[in-house]
């Protein structure tokens, strides 16, 4: 077979999603990613190394390297059922296990990735109110799980769910996988009294692709790290974790820590004021600057037109996009709705430019040479 693999890459305005293999690492990542795949050491002794320093950065009392958000939700959630019983980790997800198997979400809060619990046996339990939540906890609830995506969706702010799972003494857990930066946010979190926070790594850290964190409070430390790999009779053992993964990561936090993120903003602002211009003045199309409250609060632009004014339809300003070189995904937005959301946090430098240029284009101004030179593939 070839060395060679011909690549078709995208402009990523669509922001840190697995699907677009997340956000760009650093150089300083790439170095750190090349120097573990020349190692052989021993996974347990990295993590031992990295996690207690990951985990001061969050102000947790443990932390965990995973093979993504969700290898940390399924390792958690199974250590929530298991405890320390090491009978119990070799049985789980079996059914008929006398165990504690059942997870309580607000029903606005389900979604595709809710399987990362269902992987570790439990049955998920639906509540609409904090009444409801109250009254579901029994003996058989192994935890309460919280997405903070979807916190607009839920009758029940994340600090009164997890008041409730602390009255009970039931663990509690959320899913703040795109919920950062700011990091504090993720501190935050802990500090309300949740007992596990389930992260990805490639998204707002820039880590590597497909890793992600567990932070863990007190007494579910060890029960997680049971059910996770390199333990050979665990769940958690198909998601194994690289020593890239895991020596790349513990780098990102490193950087992130360092970096001046008020920097960062300003840098991100430009971005956005740099589309946003490509359509200042055309009439029927506003643009606008907004920070989402649903995941990283980090600037985004949108542009929003009226079609019977502009003459171009959803799907005309779609294909424009996606339908030439090169390709630029975008957020996703209501099919029907005559606008487009940019990421700019996941650009490379330049890549702003040429999105103000297809914008340009797309809306009937002539595109700019100097835009189509800006970057180079």
């Amino acid at each position: 077979m070839s060395s060679r693999i011909a690549l078709d890459p995208i402009i990523n305005a669509q922001g840190a999603h697995s699907d677009v293999c997340g956000t760009l690492v650093s150089k300083a990542v790439e170095r750190a990613v090349r120097r573990a795949m020349s190692l052989s050491i021993s996974s347990a002794e990295l993590q031992a190394v990295v996690c207690p320093r990951v985990a001061a950065a969050f102000h947790a009392d443990a932390a965990l390297v995973t093979s993504g958000c969700a290898a940390a939700i399924t390792c958690a959630t199974a250590g929530c059922i298991t405890g320390l019983d090491a009978d119990l980790v070799s049985r789980v997800p079996a059914y008929g296990l006398q165990a504690q198997r059942e997870a309580i979400m607000l029903r606005g809060h389900r979604m595709g990735y809710d399987h990362a619990l269902r992987n570790a046996g439990v049955t998920i339990v639906d509540a609409d109110s904090e009444d409801d939540v109250r009254r579901l906890v029994s003996p058989r609830t192994a935890l309460l799980f919280f997405v903070c995506k979807h916190t607009a969706n839920g009758a029940v702010s994340a600090p009164a769910f997890a008041a409730i799972a602390k009255a009970a003494g039931v663990p509690a857990m959320v899913d703040a996988a795109a919920d950062w930066p700011p990091i504090e946010r993720v501190r935050e979190y802990l500090a309300m009294g949740f007992d596990l926070a389930a992260l990805s790594g490639d998204k707002g850290l820039s880590g590597p692709h497909c890793s992600g964190l567990l932070v863990v409070r007190q007494p579910l430390v060890a029960a997680a790290a049971l059910n996770a790999p390199p333990n050979p009779d665990a769940l958690g053992r198909i998601a194994e974790v690289s020593r890239s993964q895991i020596l790349g990561l513990a780098c990102a936090v490193d950087e992130f820590l360092r970096t001046d993120q008020r920097a960062r903003w300003k840098t991100w602002c430009r971005r956005v004021t740099t589309i946003l211009r490509a359509v200042s003045g055309i009439a029927g199309i506003e643009g606008e600057l907004f920070v989402p409250d649903d995941e990283a609060q980090v600037p985004h632009a949108r542009v929003t037109w009226q079609p019977e004014v502009t003459g171009v339809t959803k799907r005309q300003a779609l294909e424009m996009f996606l339908g030439r070189r090169p390709r630029i995904r975008i957020r996703e937005t209501d099919v029907n709705e005559p606008s487009m959301e940019f990421a700019v946090w996941s650009l490379k430098p330049g890549e702003d430019r040429v999105i103000a240029d297809r914008c340009a284009a797309t809306f009937g101004r002539r595109a700019r040479g100097r835009v189509r030179r800006a970057i180079r593939r």
